[in-house]
């Protein structure tokens, strides 16, 4: 793949329970999980993901999502989505 310094890049962050997506070094958004296993299938439950405003509508957060998905389905987890209703 190719990539350059201000390519987005999307990683896990385990010890903080989220992926992020980073744009030039700069921390562009996130998406929250946690994981749980019920009756011994894992599942990955997103329940919160956020674009800062300065990096909106460049498809970042289609891009974040669609890796953690990525990643979900290689680790064999079952997704669940969480939505929250706007106040």
């Amino acid at each position: 793949m190719n990539t350059t310094a201000d390519s987005p890049q999307v990683f896990r962050d385990d010890p903080r329970g989220r992926f992020e997506i980073t744009v030039g070094g700069r921390t562009a958004g996130f998406t929250y999980f946690v994981t749980a296993d019920v009756s011994g299938q894992a599942e990955r439950i997103f329940y919160h993901t956020e674009i800062d405003d300065s990096f909106s509508g460049q498809g970042l957060a289609s891009q974040l999502v669609s890796e953690a998905m990525d990643d979900s389905q290689q680790a064999a987890t079952t997704v669940v989505p969480v939505r929250r209703p706007q106040v």
